[in-house]
């Protein structure tokens, strides 16, 4: 499961330096995480300049509206119109930028892995690694018994892997 991207926002309280050390612990490049940040940054600026739009067009939108009413709907307001569809055009473009960079954002964030504990030993191959505890070292043999063709209950299963 991938980190959230607020880990990686240090302005919300992020900590990017720690995902870069676990990153580096993992044996991975820590440059990817740099690379998220600068595309939610970009995903960012494209999402304010949306809002921006949107604010300018129904500013338009309103003008449009006041001018028909204080003409009883005489007023073309062919120019209005003509800047409305211009909002309209800009607002489209930068929605679809604004989703193509949230889908590379996400795309990047689901190859970061969850940050590594401090007190997970960094090792190069299993050779190296601590172990902890193991199980079933004993596997039981499981044999039918002859009263039932093949097929065991699950108290038999559970009491042939020591669960019982």
């Amino acid at each position: 499961m991938p980190i959230d991207i607020n880990f990686l926002r240090e302005y919300k309280g992020g900590e990017p330096d720690t995902v870069r050390e676990s990153q580096t612990k993992r044996g991975q490049d820590p440059k990817l995480v740099d690379e998220v940040i600068e595309i939610d940054d970009q995903w960012r600026s494209s999402t304010h300049t949306l809002d921006k739009l949107r604010e300018g067009l129904g500013k338009v939108q309103a003008k449009i509206a006041d001018k028909k009413k204080a003409s009883k709907g005489q007023d073309k307001c062919e120019d209005e119109l003509k800047e409305k569809n211009v909002f309209t055009l800009k607002i489209d473009e930068t929605k679809l930028e604004s989703e193509q960079l949230t889908t590379k954002r996400n795309n990047k964030l689901n190859l970061i892995a969850n940050v590594v504990n401090d007190a997970v030993k960094v090792a190069t191959d299993e050779v190296e690694n601590l172990i902890v505890r193991t199980f079933n070292t004993d596997k039981p043999k499981l044999t039918c018994d002859g009263k039932t063709p093949g097929r065991y209950h699950h108290w038999q299963l559970m009491h042939a892997l020591g669960m019982f």
